[in-house]
């Protein structure tokens, strides 16, 4: 699946990386599209190994479109 990164905007990118969490078997939970601190959403995974919550900061930057999703799990919430 090739996906136009270039052509979206802030918006259209966070809701991507929210359905393919979905789509791996997150719960998420967005945060505002501003005024977020930071992150751009909260994902739990209940399954045995890699359960727990997880702060998801997305982003994509010009000029190259460089597209980075940086992940932290949560101990505490």
């Amino acid at each position: 699946m090739n996906v136009d990164f270039s052509a979206m905007d802030g918006y259209e990118f966070e809701d991507y990386i929210s359905n393919l969490f979905r789509r791996l078997g997150f719960e998420v939970e967005p945060t505002n599209y501003s005024n977020d601190g930071g992150v751009d959403l909260i994902a739990t995974f209940n399954q045995p190994i890699f359960s727990g919550k997880y702060i998801i900061k997305g982003g994509f930057y010009a000029p190259r479109w460089l597209v980075r999703i940086a992940y932290y799990r949560c101990s505490i919430f």
